[in-house]
């Protein structure tokens, strides 16, 4: 049987540790099935209207940080690692094998500002023995950023993974037009177009990034520090029918404008300069946040 992962981020280093789980989203083994309501959501959003502009924290001052209206799209897993334990951990849903699963693998779609849930049967490991989870990891297959620049509502569309089903690769970072179409800007033409260019607009660190321990990863793993602890009772765990989990991710400030002193900018230099804030920063703008596991 093959069990959950997580990761392990220092600095600009990505490398992953993986463990295997406590609590997997298989039923591939004999153990204690649970019904499980995950729910990723934001309270930090802008929301409708603009895209609140705040200092940059760590970058060039010349960059703009913006936090997204919303953030929607498709999530491979979302996996908990339990602090001080090789072996456990907690894999809410989706894929328990994200170093090995193929760009092909299932994604379930998420909405933080209205909350979509993911619905999933999980089996508990015979053995759990629970703890504390400090940090996590979110596995997106894309997710589509929501701004409003200037009164202009705009979305970005960024891909982890590659999808050939959409056409993306890995990096890839594209813009919605007027009636809802993503389209690549080509860096060679400067312009946009529905057919994938040779040389797209994309974050470079997403699109090159390796992993020397897990060679297999295609996917881009974004790391996920809890703002506070989450301690599982492996007594509560044995004993339960369910669980609803609810994460709660801090965007404010989560998109980066390379270079720009404005967010009053056009669609080419919207969609060159677009960047997510934690990428290639993990040691100080990692992506946080809050988690509750409430099991019944």
């Amino acid at each position: 049987m093959r069990c959950s992962s997580i990761m392990g981020l220092v600095g600009s280093v990505c490398s992953l540790v993986f463990f295997g789980c406590g609590i997997v989203a298989v039923d591939d083994q004999q153990g204690q099935q649970l019904a499980v309501s995950t729910v990723l959501t934001s309270t930090s959003l802008s929301g409708a209207g603009s895209a609140a502009q705040v200092p940059a924290m760590s970058r060039s001052s010349t960059d703009v940080q913006l936090t997204p209206d919303n953030v929607s799209g498709e999530i491979l897993t979302f996996l908990f690692a339990t602090a001080g334990q090789a072996d456990e951990g907690i894999s809410v849903f989706g894929d328990i094998r994200p170093d090995t699963a193929w760009s092909s693998a299932p994604l379930y779609p998420f909405d933080l500002a209205n909350q979509l849930a993911v619905n999933t049967q999980i089996t508990v490991k015979p053995g759990f023995v629970g703890g504390t989870s400090e940090h996590a990891v979110a596995i997106f297959g894309y997710a589509d950023f929501y701004l409003t620049l200037a009164g202009n509502p705009q979305v970005v569309r960024v891909s982890m993974v590659e999808l050939g089903s959409l056409g993306m690769k890995r990096g890839d970072k594209l813009l919605a037009d007027a009636n809802g179409t993503f389209q690549w800007y080509d860096m060679d033409t400067q312009t946009f177009t529905s057919t994938r260019p040779n040389n797209p607009a994309v974050i470079e660190a997403i699109r090159d990034f390796t992993d020397p321990i897990r060679p297999l990863l295609v996917f881009y793993p974004l790391n996920v520090f809890l703002t506070s602890p989450v301690t599982v009772d492996p007594q509560v765990v044995t004993t339960a029918s369910g669980l609803d989990a609810v994460v709660n991710f801090s965007m404010g400030g989560a998109v980066t404008l390379l270079g720009q002193t404005t967010s009053n900018v056009t669609d080419d230099v919207l969609i060159t300069s677009f960047s997510l804030t934690q990428v290639g920063n993990w040691g100080n703008s990692g992506l946080q946040a809050s988690a509750a596991l409430t099991f019944w």
